[in-house]
């Protein structure tokens, strides 16, 4: 029935969502979303190496870069890889666990119960467990950026009279010294560190 689609690939030196993924990559380029299902194989050890692999993913395909989207969905959670600042709409209340690969940087949060600001992340688990706040959360990493989806820009503070929870957002952005600013939907604001 399916023999028509099936694609067989023999390389033994991978694993099947790889050789999947990296078909997608190669065949679909007008490729904007993927969605990854069963990928967690109801086995502990499946689940992290194909969690890994998310952000391998996003390093090989510049992922973010090229505007597509990539997650894994399971029965209990939803799962990506970031590789810069976002803020992301979670609902208030949800579970939110964040994963580090590299103990060196730090992450900056905004909307959880629990704050990662001060966070060494040389285990899994630190990251692990937390909670929204709010229905969004923002993660500012080290590296300078900062994604602040439809926040209205710092300009535009002035038109808001008495707006003090948006005053309050970009006080605390800029206390961070941000390199570049990211908007949902207007060019990037560079700043000088």
């Amino acid at each position: 029935r399916y023999s028509g689609i099936v694609v067989k690939d023999p390389d033994q030196e991978t694993n099947d969502l790889t050789k999947a993924f990296s078909y997608i990559m190669g065949h679909m380029p007008e490729v904007d979303c993927i969605h990854i299902i069963a990928a967690t194989g109801r086995r502990e050890d499946h689940t992290v190496g194909n969690m890994s692999l998310l952000l391998e993913y996003e390093k090989e395909y510049c992922l973010s870069e090229r505007g597509i989207k990539v997650d894994m969905v399971s029965d209990y959670s939803t799962i990506f890889a970031i590789s810069g600042s976002c803020s992301l709409h979670v609902g208030e209340g949800r579970s939110v666990s964040i994963f580090c690969m590299d103990p060196t940087v730090r992450i900056i949060s905004e909307g959880l119960v629990w704050p990662t600001d001060n966070v060494v992340f040389d285990n899994w688990w630190k990251g692990s467990l937390n909670r929204a706040s709010e229905d969004s959360i923002s993660l500012i990493l080290d590296e300078g950026s900062c994604f602040v989806g439809d926040l209205e820009p710092l300009e535009y503070l002035e038109a808001y009279d008495n707006n003090e929870a948006l005053k309050s957002d970009w006080d605390l952005i800029m206390s961070y010294n941000p390199k570049t600013i990211f908007f949902a939907h207007r060019p990037e604001k560079n700043f000088q560190r």
